[in-house]
């Protein structure tokens, strides 16, 4: 044989043999993603009273919550806050992630491992209280006024977002936090906020605005939010800490901290 025609036959099975190795690892990796037992980096945002910052500490239900899971397990989880919309887009890529409060719907059913419900959260519109009434009148506005309105809503709340383009809303903006929000209302530049009202309520409490601002209007809908997990966690993991939490139950722990928190057992 030629040595040229050696050479390129020589060539010519290397790469093809880089190729084969190349495949190989493209088509390991999700299995090996899909099968990860590894323990869970925790994702959250300012979404009181679940959890949210406080000079520079964490702090909420789901923090507390999170700290006797981990004193259960013996571990010593780490918690890292970011914009909501990109922490579940982190926790949706993996390959370990948790995150907390993350609302469970058809969409996200199986994007996310379910590891432990942390509450029924009822969705409502708040506006501003008008200053000519005496007094705040809570009257139920119908569907049809709340449709025109420009409504404002947290970025990365797609369950919500995909329900209220179902029921004919197109006027929707996205904030960063429920704090912008409520500056934003404040401020003429959308009609509602539509949220968690147990997210608003806790921000409303620690925001400049008194109470008799806003007043809530009316409730669409409602879901359980959870402490999620990426889709690539194993089940093995995922077990653990639904043990723990079912002894934390046991042991009145739980209801204890719904307790401290004014969340419905």
């Amino acid at each position: 044989m030629p040595r040229s025609t050696h050479f390129l036959f020589a060539l010519g099975a290397r790469l093809a043999g880089l190729c084969l190795l190349t495949i190989g690892l493209l088509t390991a990796r999700p299995l090996q993603a899909a099968e990860t037992g590894a323990e869970l980096q925790w994702l959250g945002g300012d979404l009181p009273p679940f959890v949210w910052r406080e000079q520079g500490r964490a702090q909420g239900y789901a923090v507390e919550l999170l700290n006797a899971l981990d004193r259960k397990m013996g571990r010593h989880s780490t918690l890292s806050f970011y914009p909501w919309a990109r922490a579940v887009q982190m926790a949706e890529a993996g390959p370990a992630y948790g995150i907390f409060p993350l609302t469970r719907s058809a969409e996200r059913e199986g994007r996310f491992n379910w590891l432990i419900p942390l509450g029924q959260v009822r969705h409502v519109f708040l506006a501003r209280t008008d200053p000519s009434a005496k007094a705040p009148t809570e009257r139920t506005r119908p569907l049809e006024e709340l449709r025109e309105a420009q409504v404002g809503l947290l970025r990365g709340s797609s369950p919500i977002i995909t329900m209220l383009r179902s029921k004919g809303f197109t006027h929707i903006y996205e904030a960063t936090d429920y704090q912008e929000l409520l500056r934003l209302l404040s401020q003429h530049m959308i009609d509602y906020v539509y949220g968690g009202e147990p997210m608003l309520r806790a921000s409303l409490a620690s925001s400049p605005y008194s109470a008799g601002d806003f007043q809530f209007v009316a409730a669409l809908g409602d879901a359980t939010v959870y402490m999620g997990a990426s889709a690539a966690v194993s089940a093995a993991e995922a077990q653990k800490w639904q043990q723990a939490y079912e002894a934390l139950s046991k042991e009145g722990e739980v209801a204890r901290l719904k307790e401290k928190y004014r969340l419905q057992p």
